[in-house]
């Protein structure tokens, strides 16, 4: 697995929580030509709310995105880091499946994708016992 510049199936996208107890530390989130058509569409619905002084963001019920807490895996690790710098990267999985991968502790649910005027998205999920909060960093996709 190696970040690239071009266009992937695979953003690795920074992630945080209100939680007091809790950690996460990325999301991954799968692209496919569907899911790039629904993000457009949904960018273009919320292009047309752009004028109005009140508009935040427009939301969606979307459960496309997995959160993680933690990895072993170097390569994973060297991008996560880089995180840092950049808001999420793409991903060139070359067979990677994240299993050696730690989901938080939270039972997560009810996702939401947000898309803000300038169409970028992210998403957020809420611990189910708990209602705390994780989300991904803004992100934009082409």
């Amino acid at each position: 697995m190696k970040i690239t510049n071009t266009p992937t199936d695979c953003i690795v996208v920074a992630a945080m929580t209100t939680s007091e107890w809790d950690t996460v530390e990325f999301a991954v989130i799968k692209l496919d030509e569907n899911i790039l058509k629904e993000f457009k569409e949904k960018s273009k619905l919320a292009e047309a709310f752009k004028s109005h002084q009140d508009f935040y963001c427009i939301s969606f019920f979307d459960y496309r995105v997995e959160f993680y807490s933690s990895t072993d895996n170097e390569d994973l690790i060297e991008i996560v880091e880089s995180l840092d710098y950049e808001d999420f990267v793409y991903v060139d999985l070359e067979g990677y499946d994240f299993s050696d991968c730690e989901h938080p502790e939270s039972r997560l649910d009810s996702a939401t994708l947000k898309v803000m005027d300038d169409q970028t998205m992210s998403y957020h999920a809420y611990g189910k016992h708990t209602g705390e909060e994780f989300s991904t960093a803004p992100f934009k996709v082409n």
